[in-house]
């Protein structure tokens, strides 16, 4: 198996990346579809990532990153490129190498993940259920094109935290939990203020879309987390149960007449997570459901 290329444009320590590395291959194992491993602090230094893209991919994937600088992983074909993309909130990442090394390992499994098909599963089964649930959304005393602007943002963020749920629970399962663990940990140490909870009341009153939505959104993004390190805690991980803890009080507890709404949901997943279509249309008929229920 051939090494992926490192291609390094921020500012980052090379023997501090190669160590992280070296954890991959001493605990998991690498992918041999990856050809690069990039590492940006800026993100103007995609341009120099362009060049290495097939041409017939680079628009599409310059789009996807541009619309949301982050880190990523790329699949083409059989070209797999790693993008660690860091904001100036994970600066914590040049120097917490058993996080970089969970970031790592956590883009690397999106990868098998995605070339097993699962994600292209994810995408078909959520269609179907936004379809129905599409249907009787319409007939709400809201624009037409507010409501698909709603419903599209749902299902994109929804195909997003089942994607991230398979992710993590399988390296916890796998035994490197604790790896992707430190990164949400650090990732999620500032605390949140909603800024939009003092005006959600007025904003249904109002039918103001935007303001619903972000504040649906900012719960159902948190389950991505609160889901697959519940099932850690579960396991008997004190850090995983602290995390959690850290989340209800400083994330879920300030928007608590949001957050309520969605605890059904997650004990639904905790209960059934499985690896079956029948798991997956469900959470997303439950999540159209709720946005629904959100938006009387």
């Amino acid at each position: 198996m051939t090494a992926p290329k490192l291609l390094i444009l921020g500012k980052f320590n090379e023997d501090f990346l190669r160590s992280a590395l070296l954890e991959i291959y001493l605990k998991d194992k690498m992918p041999g579809s990856v050809e690069y491993i990039v590492f940006l602090d800026e993100k103007h230094q995609f341009e120099k990532v362009e060049k290495i893209l097939p041409k017939k991919a680079k628009s599409k994937i310059s789009k996807l990153y541009y619309s949301d600088p982050t880190s990523l992983s790329i699949t083409y074909k059989n070209f797999d490129i790693i993008v660690i993309s860091l904001s100036k909130e994970e600066s914590y990442l040049k120097s917490n190498r058993k996080a970089m090394s969970g970031l790592l390992m956590h883009e690397l499994e999106h990868t098998r993940q995605r070339r097993k098909g699962l994600e292209t599963k994810i995408e078909k089964e959520g269609k179907k259920e936004l379809k129905k649930s599409y249907s009787k959304a319409i007939k709400m005393n809201y624009k037409k094109e507010d409501i698909e602007f709603l419903f599209s943002n749902v299902y994109e963020a929804c195909c997003h935290v089942l994607r991230e749920i398979y992710v993590n629970i399988e390296l916890i399962n796998r035994g490197l939990g604790g790896y992707v663990l430190e990164d949400h940990q650090n990732l999620y140490k500032k605390k949140q203020n909603p800024f939009f909870y003092e005006t959600i009341k007025k904003a249904k009153e109002k039918n103001q879309m935007q303001q619903i939505l972000k504040a649906f959104l900012y719960e159902l993004n948190l389950m991505a987390a609160v889901i697959p390190f519940t099932k850690f805690a579960e396991k008997g991980n004190k850090k995983a149960k602290n995390f959690i803890k850290h989340l209800q009080k400083n994330f879920e507890a300030p928007i608590y007449e949001i957050s309520s709404d969605f605890t059904e949901i997650i004990n639904y997943s905790l209960d059934n997570f499985s690896w079956t279509p029948k798991f997956r249309r469900t959470f997303f008929r439950k999540i159209f459901k709720l946005c629904i229920k959100f938006m009387k």
